[in-house]
């Protein structure tokens, strides 16, 4: 190494930025010239990352709730006390924070319906009809393999307008997003015991969607103390979709084909 900067010397006015032997090192190939090191391909392995089957899904249910007209919303992850007594949520597998950012964020959210109503309420104050969605994580006890805190990804929707069918267009938003993302889901009329544990829906008007006979998503309307709280004056159509359960357990979906809009429908 001597014999090979034999020539070289560091001068006296840069005594200041060159102190280690990497900046020798530095100094030296700028001195003999940049150009002159060869191109090489990066020694470390490059590989390409695997697909993410449940972001991929979040992605395609997101295009197809806004080709249909629906808008996305982000609410916040947290909810009061009065939101969760409204919705009778467990206070066994609530999580309750230590230190609230505010009174009114006591919890984290069971679900989504507390941000999505109240979003609801206020953009029906200016919007002759409603449609909103989100993409958002519940949170609490015991919801995943275990009894520790988990999170679950959902994708709920709630829709207002002033006609009396909202129940309809949130089954119809939630079908073709079943659609979309390959699966044949069977509508049935009535609650497969969702009711019992979901009191923020109606009775009487509750569907489940069912994909090889097990339920991955329903709809409903809310009831009138739960838009009262919202403050929405008229009936409000809502669809859950458990979406994270859908793409780990549900059968492998078929591929969606492309079909052009002008090309005729076969039979």
């Amino acid at each position: 190494i001597a014999r090979d900067l034999a020539g070289y010397a560091i001068p006296w006015w840069r005594r200041k930025d060159l102190h280690v032997a990497v900046d020798l090192v530095e100094e030296i190939a700028r001195s003999e010239g940049l150009g002159l090191i060869a191109a090489q391909v990066p020694r470390l392995p490059a590989q390409t990352p695997l697909p993410n089957p449940l972001r991929a899904a979040e992605h395609r249910a997101r295009r197809l709730l806004s080709a249909l007209g629906w808008d996305e919303v982000a609410t916040y992850g947290f909810a009061s006390d009065a939101w969760t007594s409204a919705l009778g949520w467990d206070e066994a597998t609530t999580i309750r924070l230590r230190n609230p950012l505010s009174a009114e964020w006591t919890v984290l959210r069971a679900s989504l319906m507390p941000g999505l109503a109240e979003a609801v309420g206020r953009n029906r104050r200016h919007l002759a009809q409603v449609a909103l969605y989100e993409v958002g994580k519940r949170y609490g006890r015991g919801i995943g393999d275990g009894d520790t805190p988990d999170e679950d990804l959902q994708l709920v929707g709630l829709c207002a307008a002033a006609d009396e069918t909202p129940f309809y267009a949130a089954r119809d938003a939630a079908l073709a997003v079943l659609r979309g993302l390959g699966h044949d889901a069977e509508f049935v009329a009535e609650a497969r015991g969702i009711a019992a544990d979901h009191p923020e829906l109606t009775l009487g008007r509750i569907g489940t969607l069912l994909i090889a006979g097990k339920p991955y998503a329903w709809c409903s309307e809310l009831p009138a103390a739960i838009r009262a709280r919202a403050a929405c004056p008229e009936r409000v159509g809502v669809f859950t979709l458990a979406l994270e359960r859908l793409v780990r357990h549900a059968p492998t979906p078929r591929p969606v084909g492309w079909r052009s809009a002008s090309a005729p429908r076969r039979t």
